[in-house]
């Protein structure tokens, strides 16, 4: 938050949020898929230990930069142990751990044939619901901001959480050039820089369309869910034996597009007309379903269907 509130002062003086949006996430985003282009690079022209060399410098240089540059900002007065919840925080975590657990080992303990993953399934809604229960019932500004209570804001946060999902449908990807598009694993990663001119477009067309505001808002968001059918649909129909790793570059762009597209116009949609007291809790919870639960939920899908297809081949 530190770095997004001083960041923004460079992308876009004038506060205009879609105009930082749009230098923001693609920077965010291509930073992540260049770093494994290059890991990958050493790993297979060198050794795999220079990849984990390359891993603890950038770290290393990461932690000079917040000790350098980042400002300590000491509270006005002290903050009382009651409110850092530190009993919910325990058992919010402890919900989503088992959550988690159950949606990524279901398939390998063959869901209900296991005790374990039927005492998760019963324990971690209980948590999940104590939590909320705790919060609500709390009497700190938690309770007063209505943060839980069902809103415009929880639906848009909803909808911009959802359209992260397809960000982590890779596994599917992974496996395509290493055995059946006769490429090795480094051609995987190498593929993922294809995203990377997607994110760029993306940014540049959100960045003119919210500028311009001449058409609706509805049609940003089809234009990216169609780059997304376009590519799990080439991925479908497109795939023969005869098929090389070359065939997916088309597809990985059309994905980087409609990434970008959705997660800047779904991040505008979600912070329009939002209480400035309510951004703290709604990130928190869309954090966890961002980094969390959407994750685990599409690797999941991914790994059952490739292992059903698999089973069909």
């Amino acid at each position: 938050l530190w770095f997004i509130r001083y960041a923004q002062k460079i992308f876009s003086p004038k506060n205009i949020r879609s105009q930082f949006y749009s230098y923001f996430y693609p920077f965010v985003f291509g930073g992540g898929q260049a770093s494994m282009l290059v890991t990958a690079q050493l790993a297979y022209h060198y050794d795999w230990k220079y990849m984990y060399y390359f891993m603890m410098l950038m770290i290393l240089l990461a932690i000079l930069v917040v000790i350098i540059c980042f400002r300590h900002n000491r509270p006005i007065k002290s903050i009382p142990l009651a409110d850092l919840h530190i009993r919910e925080m325990f058992i919010i975590s402890t919900g989503l751990l088992m959550l988690m657990y159950v949606i990524n080992y279901g398939k390998v303990l063959d869901w209900m044939a296991s005790p374990k993953i039927c005492l998760y399934i019963m324990i971690a809604p209980i948590l999940i619901a104590l939590f909320i229960w705790y919060q609500y019932h709390s009497e700190t500004s938690v309770r007063e901001s209505g943060a839980f209570i069902p809103t415009e804001s929880h639906y848009r946060l909803f909808l911009y959480d959802a359209c992260h999902v397809f960000q982590y449908f890779d596994y599917l990807v992974d496996q395509l050039p290493d055995q059946y598009l006769k490429g090795r694993q480094h051609h995987t990663y190498s593929l993922y820089t294809y995203l990377l001119p997607g994110y760029v477009l993306g940014a540049f067309i959100c960045f003119w369309w919210f500028r311009w505001q001449r058409w609706r808002f509805r049609f940003l968001i089809a234009g990216g869910m169609s780059c997304f059918v376009l590519f799990f649909g080439s991925l479908y129909f497109g795939i023969s034996p005869d098929s090389r790793y070359e065939m997916l570059y088309f597809p990985i762009f059309l994905r980087g597009l409609g990434m970008m597209i959705l997660i800047i116009a779904f991040a505008l949609f979600a912070v329009e007309d939002l209480n400035p007291k309510l951004f703290i809790v709604k990130r928190f919870l869309s954090h966890h379903f961002r980094s969390v639960l959407s994750p685990i939920m599409a690797t999941s899908f991914t790994v059952i269907y490739y292992i059903a297809w698999n089973k069909n081949i």
